[in-house]
């Protein structure tokens, strides 16, 4: 194109201009200028280069895998939408599983056996044992959600606080059996106590319920807490729903605080657990290091693995009765298999399953019933007609499965653990939120 009209004449002109200036310049240097002058034009971009690498290289690491993103979320008191359970399980099935690998948790290791330890091991038995009953799965997939909040700035910073977190209120604790009065209504037979301290040991020597990934967030099937649709749904474990944080809040790396050095003592925990009760002098007291009862347990669920889901069996007595543990047993036929139950209301629901696996044995067939006090059969002709009454039942097919049912207007347990015909009494009662 020609420098022939209008403003380009213009900017033609002032183009040959300068390019005549800076010829004649060029033509003032000697060789040796010329030459510099071309290497400096040459060189300039890898100078600055040089200049600003360290500056991407402390930017790009924030950018790809940061280690603070800002404040962690914000962990608000539990509410608990006001719904039917069965309207609960339609809106729990129509939220979609998060996409991609389910990312296990890094192992914890408490450290060495010292007070604080035991305390640390009674907070997470009792968060096991009342969220999860008697079933080893879900025991340990409850301490692993303790253990992950553990290591997640978003909550306290020992085991016990995140377990009591918001124990003060009325409703809306992390944990509801810490503010619901669960505490005060029932508690866990010596043989389950010392079972759930048994995995709780393991859980804090290094054991991880890889299940439940990363999760710091549960309920179960039947109830829908206000976080549900502002979390990842990431697994299931029998009834219970799995969550974890959206974004960076979510990934492993946010799991790496330190936790506190000591364990605070509680209070509601003082009647299961010695190490929660303070002596005279404001020191608190040390249960015995060397129980050899929970040590067994723990050398016998290593030698098992995580993922058996067995509880430990009741053992009979020396005079080879089986200890029924505050039951009664108001008729059998051992023949058959049959055994009828008075059911001691006050025990934990999952203490009866024991109980029923003691009396069958290794019975190919077996079925238990339990009635409360002044209902059960007075012999074993009425076991039959009576059975639409029994609060509790365990059965052992010909195939050697079990399968236990609890009348849960009586007792809340999970919908598949219930008799056909009920229902949770109250959502809330049953409602193991985390």
């Amino acid at each position: 194109m020609g420098c022939d009209n209008g403003w380009v004449v213009t900017i033609c002109a002032f183009v040959v201009g300068q390019s005549q200036k800076y010829h004649a310049a060029w033509r003032k240097l000697n060789s040796a200028s010329r030459v510099l002058l071309v290497v400096s034009v040459l060189a300039a971009p890898f100078i600055l280069l040089i200049l600003i690498l360290p500056t991407l290289q402390s930017v790009a690491p924030s950018r790809i895998a940061p280690i603070v993103a800002g404040q962690p979320p914000e962990v608000a008191p539990v509410e608990l939408l006001r719904i039917t359970p069965e309207r609960a399980l339609a809106i729990n099935a129509a939220i979609p599983f998060a996409k991609g690998p389910l990312v296990g948790s890094l192992p914890y290791h408490f450290g060495r056996k010292n007070p604080d330890f035991e305390r640390a091991r009674d907070c997470l038995a009792s968060a096991a044992w009342y969220e999860a009953g008697d079933d080893s799965a879900g025991q340990r997939s409850v301490m692993q959600v303790v253990l992950n909040r553990l290591m997640h700035p978003a909550f306290p910073k020992s085991v016990c606080g995140v377990v009591f977190q918001g124990e003060d209120r009325t409703t809306g604790c992390q944990f509801t059996f810490t503010c619901d009065g669960a505490l005060a209504r029932r508690s866990p037979s010596e043989k389950a106590w010392k079972r759930a301290q048994a995995i709780a040991e393991l859980a804090l020597s290094g054991t991880v319920d890889s299940s439940v990934g990363l999760a710091t967030h549960y309920h179960t099937d039947w109830v829908v807490p206000n976080w549900s649709g502002s979390l990842d749904k990431i697994a299931r474990v029998g009834s219970h729903l799995f969550f974890r944080f959206r974004g960076f809040w979510g990934q492993r790396a946010a799991l790496r605080r330190p936790p506190a050095p000591t364990e605070p003592l509680e209070a509601k925990l003082a009647a299961l657990s010695p190490a929660h009760v303070p002596a005279e002098n404001g020191a608190f007291v040390m249960p015995k290091p060397d129980d050899a009862d929970i040590l067994a347990l723990v050398a016998r669920l290593q030698k098992l693995g995580p993922n058996h889901p067995g509880p430990e069996p009741l053992q009979q007595s020396a005079s080879g009765q089986v200890s029924l543990k505050g039951n009664s047993l108001a008729a059998s036929d051992e023949a058959k298999g049959l055994f009828a139950l008075t059911l001691d209301l006050n025990r934990a629901p999952g203490s009866y399953v024991l109980v029923a696996r003691s009396l069958c044995g290794d019975r190919a067939r077996c079925t238990v019933l339990g009635w409360r006090r002044g209902g059960s059969p007075a012999s074993i002709g009425e076991f039959r007609a009576k059975r639409g009454s029994a609060l509790f039942s365990y059965q052992v097919t010909g195939k050697g499965q079990e399968k236990s049912l609890w009348d849960c207007r009586e007792m809340p347990r999970s919908p598949d653990q219930c008799m056909p015909g009920t229902t949770p009494s109250d959502p809330k009662e049953a409602s193991n939120t985390g």
